[in-house]
């Protein structure tokens, strides 16, 4: 009993490595041009390349749901413009205090106990 059982184990782990047979094959073309920065997705409609620095790269497909894309240009420069002014406000911070000994904590968290909310 436990030869034929390891026999026909080894007969089906055999048959796991001979090629299949297939008869009819497919082929299966791409209509869609594929993009440059993803290359296994295809380029959404409106990445048309007519903006600066625009290769296609949407793998969330957040194109689809603008209406124009000129609002999120403009909207990822305010956004970048706005990290930027907080970049700075944070090293400014750092290093610059206003007079007097309520304002000299350094401690994000301790700071509005030391000034008081009011």
């Amino acid at each position: 009993m436990v030869r034929s059982v390891l026999i026909a184990a080894l007969i089906g782990s055999a048959a796991a490595f001979t090629p299949a047979s297939s008869t009819a094959r497919g082929v299966v073309s791409l209509n869609a041009e594929m993009s440059k920065s993803l290359p296994f997705m295809p380029v959404p409609e409106k990445l048309d390349g007519s903006m600066a620095g625009d290769v296609g790269f949407d793998p969330m497909g957040l194109s689809e749901i603008q209406q124009d894309l000129t609002y999120a240009r403009w909207a990822e420069l305010k956004h970048g413009r706005v990290a930027m002014l907080a970049v700075v406000g944070l090293i400014t911070q750092t290093y610059f205090h206003l007079p007097g000994e309520a304002y000299q904590n350094a401690d994000p968290f301790g700071a509005p106990a030391t000034v008081g909310m009011g």
